[in-house]
């Protein structure tokens, strides 16, 4: 009995200091004896914004309280990468800690550190002139906003956006025009096209920022200095050695740290020494729940037929309903590494291969499809609900029914979590496989997709995904032919159910090709299935002579009417309405704005520009989905809100992909109104990578006469058709698609109204 009170015995709370908390995170900042928190399988991954960083730390420097986390006792079963000397695991409070410990890092160290999971490099810094000054390269206005509910503008640079967010409180992207003034800043360079990379967080500071400091620097010198004096010293001494490794903003702070004497500023520099003064003060406190509480016990309540559930999951749901909440796939996978924590390490294991194209909830979610897709029978699985989950957890403890093992069996060895699969990499490799068949490479795969566009196959098409892993995993153990024929077949397949395939019939094509896959493994009999059986669940992909034929633009007046696949309610030059309206339309619609046509025309660009762009991250690029923009080769500003005979044709025609680049965000120009012989200058190769021929550039550069005039407008929008046609042609042609859907003779051409 005594045993028992003393095992339920309530744990006193830990009282930790914030340096303490972000040692988890920067071993180099522990002491002997601290205690050491590590991540446990079943949490999830980093989801904070930029946003709740920057408001976290305001709340800290003003010493408002940022609420309590919640550790235990590790578990063996939940340890994650081989931990060492780890004393308790965290199960509420990752965001707050992986924040609190970004504060202390110091990026502009010979060999930084690395928070855990910061492979964004982000950097916190913190403007010690928000109110502004004069500097001796322009004025700068206060940065806080007038509505901001800021005390301290605490500013985060990623690499996704090296100069930072707006200083609202809603931290909002930046404009382009402010973004190109932080990358050049202070010399205005003569082109904004010459420059090859986007810079890195450490090559920039943040834009809405007067003078600003790396926190840890702050942190660091308050923790030496008692005196006010010295530890301005001390930051100026810091700045002056990164001045002298060439870096531009130390200036801007040296200045603001040389004009004293002002008594305001005087006093808003003293109110930032006490409050970083305040950090090394502040502490935490961390609850620990009981021991007994992580055991996989058996709840005794039968209430509404409930299916048990470890304790320890139900306080993780519980513990996260109160943050940033979790969606289903987050839930499921929360669960899964709950029981079979391994699980944890694979996925980790295959972000680090970098062939990971979905969030690793999606990608598990999908991987647990592929694993219960039987191979003899004619469907790929529809996966397992959350109840269906924590039933096959149920067996676990108590045996296997038959049906319940040949759910858990496969789904355990392909992720690698049975008990004997440590060595198994079944997962990972078929992930690799599927990547070698669909990513585009410079040397090796020319035809192959840009990866963006593989995470968009693999979030929207999920049953194709899971067919692609399911037939990597089976052909690892399968004499076949060359790899190189497949990868031949898997882009043209994977594109045309992604972009063609008709509504709602995405799966039974799946199934469609899996019952061929059980019969002949040979990627040619996979493209003959689809030409010889497919043919109904696809719109028909149109040869691109037949477009020019279909689509001519008119010489006369007629031209103000021509709009971009609109119905059209007769029959004309010898297509029959049927054939306009269950052929062409369709077919306008899969192809005249779809965006991700031109990424692949655009493919060579994309790889040579963003080499580093991982669209699966989702806390990298959750506030900017990616990278670039679309950007008008004939600008908008032309055509929008004016008038002219022929304004409501070029507004049709403005956004078809023939009138659009992938191009870099902070090069993009924000006035909308830049002539494409002013964006392309003269260098040759930024025509090849905008995907425009030479003597089309006069074309796209046309003003406001392609409203009013009608050879103008006849030009410009025959450029824009012919580039369309280039783009859409590109795919059609790489990827042989006439083989599967032979053209047609078409009659003769037809003015599109």
């Amino acid at each position: 009995m005594h045993n028992e009170i003393e095992q339920n015995k309530p744990s006193h709370p830990i009282t930790v200091t914030l340096r303490q908390v972000a040692a988890w995170d920067l071993p180099a900042l522990a002491n002997p004896g601290d205690i050491k928190v590590s991540v446990p399988a079943l949490q999830r991954g980093l989801v904070w914004s930029p946003q709740k960083v920057e408001m976290l730390w305001d709340s800290i420097l003003r010493g408002f309280p940022i609420g309590c986390l919640v550790v235990c006792k590790p578990r063996e079963d939940q340890q994650r990468g081989g931990g060492v000397n780890v004393t308790h695991h965290l199960l509420d409070g990752q965001q707050r800690s992986n924040s609190i410990a970004l504060g202390f890092h110091d990026p502009f160290q010979q060999v930084p550190g690395q928070v855990r999971g910061n492979v964004s490099e982000s950097i916190l810094w913190l403007d010690i002139a928000p109110e502004g000054f004069e500097s001796t390269w322009d004025t700068k206005h206060g940065k806080l906003d007038g509505t901001s509910t800021r005390e301290f503008l605490i500013r985060v640079t990623t690499r996704s956006h090296p100069w930072g967010y707006s200083s609202r409180d809603d931290a909002g992207r930046l404009p382009a025009s402010e973004v190109r003034q932080a990358i050049y800043w202070p010399e205005e360079p003569p082109r904004l096209a010459e420059v090859s990379k986007r810079p890195t967080p450490t090559e920039l500071f943040p834009w809405n920022a007067n003078a600003p400091v790396p926190l840890a620097w702050l942190i660091e010198a308050a923790a030496k200095c008692d005196d006010e004096s010295l530890f301005w010293a001390e930051i100026a001494k810091r700045l002056r050695e990164i001045e002298r490794r060439g870096m531009r903003w130390p200036t801007l702070v040296l200045f603001r740290l040389n004009s004293r004497g002002d008594e305001e500023k005087e006093a808003n520099l003293a109110k930032i020494y006490h409050a970083v003064r305040r950090v090394s003060r502040t502490h935490l406190v961390l609850l620990e729940a009981p021991d007994d509480l992580l055991e996989q016990s058996r709840s005794e309540s039968t209430k509404a037929k409930q299916l048990d559930v470890s304790h320890i999951e139900q306080l993780f749901q519980r513990l996260n309903t109160q943050g940033e909440r979790l969606d289903g796939e987050e839930l499921a996978y929360s669960l899964i590494k709950a029981y079979w924590p391994k699980v944890a390490d694979v996925v980790d294991e295959v972000g680090a291969a970098k062939c990971q194209r979905l969030p690793s909830s999606a990608l598990v979610s999908v991987a647990v499809r592929a694993a219960l897709t039987p191979t003899k029978q004619n469907h790929v699985s529809s996966g397992l609900g959350i109840s269906q989950l924590r039933a096959l957890a149920k067996d676990q403890s108590e045996g296997l029914s038959s049906e319940r093992g040949n759910q858990r069996q496969p789904i355990e060895a392909f992720l690698g979590a049975g008990d004997n699969s440590s060595s198994q990499r079944r997962l990972a490799n078929a992930l690799k496989v599927v990547d070698d068949w669909l990513v585009y490479h410079p040397t090796s795969h020319r035809i192959g997709l840009p990866p963006v566009v593989v995470s968009s196959i693999a979030r929207t098409n999920r049953s194709l995904y899971t067919l692609l892993l399911h037939l990597a995993d089976q052909m690892a153990s399968l004499s076949t032919t060359s790899f190189e024929a497949w990868k031949s077949v898997m882009p043209p397949i994977a594109t045309l159910v992604h972009w063609f395939a008709k509504p709602d019939k995405e799966n039974e094509i799946a199934n469609l090709l899996l019952r061929q896959f059980t019969t002949e493994i040979e990627p040619a009999v996979l493209l003959n299935t689809l030409a010889c059986e497919g043919g109904d669940l696809f719109i028909k992909p149109e040869c691109p002579e037949a477009i020019k034929e279909f689509c001519v633009i008119p010489e006369d007046q007629t031209l103000a009417a021509l709009k971009l696949g609109s119905p059209v309610t007769e029959p004309r030059r010898g297509y029959t309405n049927e054939e306009i309206q269950q052929e062409w339309k369709p077919f306008w619609s899969a192809t005249i704005k779809n965006r991700e046509l031109l990424l692949y025309a655009q493919r060579h660009y994309l790889h040579k520009r963003f080499p580093d762009y991982d669209p699966s991250r989702r806390d990298l690029w959750k506030d900017h989905n990616r990278p670039w923009d679309f950007d008008h080769l004939h600008a908008k500003k032309y055509v929008d809100g004016r008038d002219g005979d022929f304004r409501y044709a070029c507004r049709e025609w403005k956004d078809c992909i023939g009138n659009l680049r992938a191009w870099p965000f902070e090069n993009n120009r924000s006035d909308q109104c830049d002539k494409l012989e002013a964006k392309l200058g003269s260098l040759n190769d930024w025509l090849e990578d905008s995907f425009v021929k030479e003597d089309e550039i006069a074309a796209f550069s046309q003003g406001h006469d392609t409203r009013k005039d009608v050879g103008s407008a006849r030009t410009l929008l025959s450029a824009i058709r012919d580039r369309y046609i280039r783009v859409y042609g590109e795919w059609y042609d790489t990827m042989g698609i006439a083989k599967l859907f032979p053209p047609t003779s078409s009659p003769a051409s037809l003015e599109l109204q």
